[in-house]
């Protein structure tokens, strides 16, 4: 499902943003917002619009997928596509310290787990012991700097992040960033994300606004507000996958109702 594809892409640029001052970051909160995505399928154009819960911890973050209702330009699709969806909605944990992943559904009782970096491919062990790294700043270029070693697979990479100015967002001052992700492996497509993300001055950066448009092998369009929104320190259970459920071996297990 390609809307989940453009949803996950968009909660690891959350997870990744920058802060946008010297002030400590608030990484402990809790909000609801809404959720708008077109995306491009077999031709046709298909909507997915969804409530949504965040909870936000140091190095963790959820986001619930409620309420979701999908919609196409073919009405005789619109009842089958509703049948597809989990009634009990989406969960996504991020884990920004391990950089993984993991994906569940009440309905299906089931769960997946992959890594977030999934632009950037695994570099493989060379069997020879790694030196002892040195703690560096969390930055994108740092980040880029380690990954240097797997970048001869591609023909095409580029990202960039600008501060573009501020202005008011959802009711707060927010600093606003425009970004650009390009990657082509080769032989592959031309991978582009382009949006803009808002974060609270106000706040200590909590994510106001995303909103990209993706094209390549996923292709569309998606909006994410955080409407309501409360300094707290969840509940740390609510960063696990619950009880009983089991591993899935494709996202599509857990996404899609049985």
């Amino acid at each position: 499902m390609r809307h989940v594809i453009v949803f996950l892409t968009a909660c690891m640029l959350l997870g990744a943003s920058p802060s946008p001052s010297p002030r400590p970051a608030l990484t402990a909160f809790s909000g609801t917002g809404r959720l708008t995505s077109q995306v491009e399928f077999t031709g046709k154009s298909m909507g997915l619009q969804a409530d949504v819960a965040m909870w936000a911890r140091p190095g963790l973050v959820r986001l619930d997928l409620q309420k979701m209702a999908l919609s196409s330009q073919d009405p005789s699709q619109n009842a089958l596509l509703t049948q597809l969806l989990p009634t009990g909605g989406v969960t996504a944990l991020f884990n920004l310290k391990t950089q993984m992943m993991t994906v569940w559904s009440s309905q299906s009782h089931s769960y997946y787990t992959s890594t977030l970096n999934l632009l950037r491919p695994k570099s493989k062990p060379s069997g020879k012991p790694k030196p002892k790294a040195t703690p560096a700043p969390n930055s994108p270029m740092n980040a880029f700097l380690k990954g240097l070693d797997s970048m001869t697979q591609y023909d095409v990479y580029s990202e960039t992040i600008e501060l573009t100015g501020h202005q008011p967002v959802n009711g707060h001052m927010a600093s606003v960033f425009h970004f650009i992700s390009k990657t082509q492996k080769h032989g592959g497509k031309l991978e582009t994300i382009n949006g803009n993300l808002a974060l609270a001055d106000d706040l200590s950066g909590i994510p106001l606004q995303l909103a990209l448009d993706a094209t390549g092998s996923m292709t569309g369009t998606m909006k994410m507000d955080l409407l309501t929104f409360a300094p707290s320190t969840p509940a740390l259970s609510l960063f696990s996958v619950p009880a009983g459920y089991t591993k899935a071996k494709s996202i599509l297990d857990v996404v899609m109702r049985k």
